[in-house]
């Protein structure tokens, strides 16, 4: 669903998260160094096409993955992000060697009907432009494998029923308080041991004022939450901004060091370039939406389901 300012819903990790009840956040950016090896991600092969060899689609069915977020910058501003953004993974790619970008063939399965491999999946799986999000807390990460229908029912009712009362409280940002725009800003980027990401800077202040609300909300609720079966802990709530681009199918030939040496002199520099993100590029959006996770990493359409 959709807060309109700011919020919007539909039905519906990365670097680093904070328990929202016992600990605190910021929305400064940080970064805590360039990762010096690479970790595989078993849950990218659950946004394969079904008919890709690696693929474990065709045996996971809507609702076998569930998760609960709030997000913003989604569906992200492509008029404005694309071709940056295209540009900024151009570069990326140079990073590492050929093999871990290209698909490469599949060493199982066979293609009946052309007696050659399938591709099995790159190294490097880089997201799509339409994927890009920022997540503003996650209420229930598909990680817990919820599957039961009434669960999830209840688990939506209870997380919205939050969001919007959090909402409600004097210190989410509003025209009342001259914040009636998220507005974020490129400040860096780096690749870590499990993904990579962009960070952002936003510039107002919303973003930390309405996770601070959620917060607040969820801990004055951990005893109703209880009594519904809810582990009100569950909350994580990222303490920087960022939107993830790049996982690892598998541990890449290339070696780390390399890979972080050439990201610092190819790509980093370039960072704020005029055919990159540039100095002064500023994107607004005056909404947020509460999504239902069915595939895994925000790879869904924006619609009712």
């Amino acid at each position: 669903f959709v807060l309109g300012f700011i919020m919007s819903s539909s039905k519906p990790s990365l670097l680093t998260t904070t328990n929202a009840l016992s600990k605190g956040h910021s929305n400064k950016p940080i970064n805590d160094g360039p990762a010096n090896f690479f970790e595989a991600d078993p849950e990218l092969t659950k946004i394969l096409p079904p008919q890709h060899p690696s693929s474990t689609a065709t045996t996971t069915t809507k609702g076998s993955e569930f998760g609960l977020l709030a997000v913003t910058l989604w569906p992200p501003p492509l008029d404005i992000l694309r071709e940056p953004y295209n540009t900024f993974l151009s570069c990326v790619r140079d990073c590492f060697d050929k093999q871990d970008i290209l698909a490469q063939p599949h060493d199982v399965a066979k293609d009946s009907s052309s007696g050659i491999s399938p591709a099995a999946a790159a190294a490097v799986y880089m997201y799509p432009p339409e994927c890009l999000h920022v997540t503003i807390s996650t209420f229930h990460p598909f990680t817990k494998r919820t599957t039961d229908k009434s669960k999830q029912a209840v688990l939506m009712e209870q997380w919205r029923d939050i969001l919007i009362h959090a909402s409600q409280r004097p210190e989410w940002p509003s025209s009342r308080n001259n914040k009636n725009k998220l507005k974020f800003r490129v400040c860096g980027a780096q690749i870590g041991q499990k993904a990579g990401i962009l960070l952002w800077e936003e510039l107002t202040g919303a973003l930390h004022d309405m996770r601070s609300c959620i917060s607040r909300e969820t801990a004055s609720r951990v005893d109703s939450l209880a009594k519904v079966g809810i582990d009100a802990n569950t909350l994580m709530i990222p303490n920087i901004v960022h939107s993830t681009f790049l996982r690892f199918h598998h541990v890449p030939m290339s070696k780390c060091e390399d890979v972080q040496a050439k990201f610092s002199n190819l790509v980093l520099p370039h960072l704020f370039s005029d055919d990159m993100f540039g100095s002064d590029l500023v994107v607004e959006t005056d909404h947020i939406r509460m999504v239902c996770e069915w595939t895994p990493y925000m790879h869904i359409p924006c619609n009712d389901e």
